[in-house]
């Protein structure tokens, strides 16, 4: 059983990290503001705020990938509710702030970096509710549970 949390684990974790490595190069081309001190600033300041998404993201992808290892406890795995959680809880968590986020502060501002990064948000957590459900396929047939 733990070499099938482990190999889950091990597939979130790299699912994650290519998601994230395209997030990356989806931001990476900066459209540089003009010439001159002021446009030179504008545009430091976007890499800044580019990377502090960047690692807003990756924070949660690490998080929600090393949790899923919390379903080698049984009362863990053997319960649906708790173990689609531990799938899925930190990236439906960043896609609800996100959300929130957006409808509050970005919406009238046609904020595009916060928009890209509520998509890939999206994507990861669609991709960890699929690991789940192969994840629980897998489970159901390696030790026969039913009930699952």
């Amino acid at each position: 059983m733990n070499r099938v949390i482990s190999l889950y684990w091990l597939l979130s974790l790299v699912t994650s990290l290519l998601i994230f490595i395209v997030y990356r190069f989806s931001i990476s081309n900066i459209n540089t503001h003009g010439e001159g001190f002021l446009s030179s600033v504008l545009d430091i300041l976007d890499i800044v705020l580019n990377l502090g998404y960047s690692a807003v993201l990756l924070t949660v992808m690490l998080l929600s990938s090393f949790v899923i290892l919390l379903n080698k406890l049984n009362s863990i795995r053997e319960n649906r509710k708790l173990s689609l959680l531990t799938f899925c809880g930190a990236p439906l968590i960043l896609v609800i702030i996100l959300i929130a986020v957006y409808f509050k502060d970005f919406r009238d501002h046609n904020s595009g970096i916060l928009m890209r990064l509520l998509c890939f948000s999206v994507i990861n957590l669609i991709t960890s509710f699929l690991l789940f459900v192969s994840f629980k396929r897998s489970i159901m047939k390696k030790s026969r549970y039913t009930n699952l």
